[in-house]
């Protein structure tokens, strides 16, 4: 079953340190059997950990942005959704990162909600 992406525009998202980040991967025709992964060219995978995870439907999630990961996304011309399916794969175009504030640095604490304490 071949599957392909509808649409495989570069995308540039625009991020706050400190704050959630998901990105869905790209619209694509339907499949059987697909399982989701991001990669770095190089087919390098995007590393995850108790932070940084992908959903079954493939879905990109960051708990917290940082500055390693805008540069661990954006190393290498950008990050790609892969669709696998049997022995073939399809890759989206390219997502990369960028601070909505470009002066924003360093260890950023994340937001408080209105109804929290402290």
């Amino acid at each position: 079953v071949v599957v392909v992406f509808i649409n495989k525009t570069d995308v540039v998202e625009k991020v706050d340190l400190g704050q959630p980040f998901r990105f869905r991967c790209p619209q694509h025709t339907a499949g059987f059997s697909v399982t989701y992964s991001w990669v770095k060219k190089g087919d390098n995978q995007f590393s995850r950990d108790k932070r940084r995870g992908i959903s079954p439907n493939g879905t990109l999630f960051i708990a917290n942005v940082t500055e390693k990961d805008i540069d661990d996304i954006n190393e290498s011309q950008g990050t790609k959704c892969r669709m696998t399916a049997g022995n073939s794969f399809e890759d989206s175009g390219a997502l990369k990162l960028e601070k909505n504030n470009p002066r924003q640095s360093g260890k950023v604490r994340p937001k408080k909600s209105p109804n929290s304490l402290g």
